[in-house]
């Protein structure tokens, strides 16, 4: 659902305005439940991506890496993780221009691919 709500406030919105959303959203919600078993944070990381992963792959519509990054964003600074967005862009041969969003924790790509930094030149870094 996360997924879908970024979706059309990126639509109506546009980037910032969907990250003032978020920011006010998760201090709407407050702090996460405690959850019964404590996984380590690798594993809390990983089992938050696989989850955005998998309502992308769910979805009827193509979710872009932006849309699935910013969900993972969100949802990790919520469970006290220091995560940042990332952006970048490359061209191709064909001298078409690419862009792409991932997420970074303490300088390590946690979701959107681990080769991205080395293949996408850093674009503005928006603030969430």
């Amino acid at each position: 659902m996360l997924v879908r709500a970024i979706d059309v406030s990126l639509r109506v919105g546009g980037v910032a305005k969907t990250q003032a959303r978020l920011r006010w959203a998760s201090r709407a919600l407050g702090a996460p439940p405690v959850r019964r078993r404590k996984l380590p944070p690798d594993a809390q990381i990983a089992e938050v991506v696989e989850a955005v992963e998998r309502s992308a792959r769910s979805s009827v519509w193509p979710v872009s890496c932006l849309r699935q990054a910013l969900a993972v964003c969100v949802l990790l600074q919520r469970r006290g993780f220091d995560v940042s967005l990332r952006t970048g862009i490359r061209q191709d041969e064909a001298g078409h221009i690419h862009a792409h969003a991932w997420i970074e924790s303490n300088g390590v790509v946690v979701s959107g691919g681990l080769e991205s930094p080395a293949e996408y030149a850093a674009w503005r870094q928006p603030d969430v």
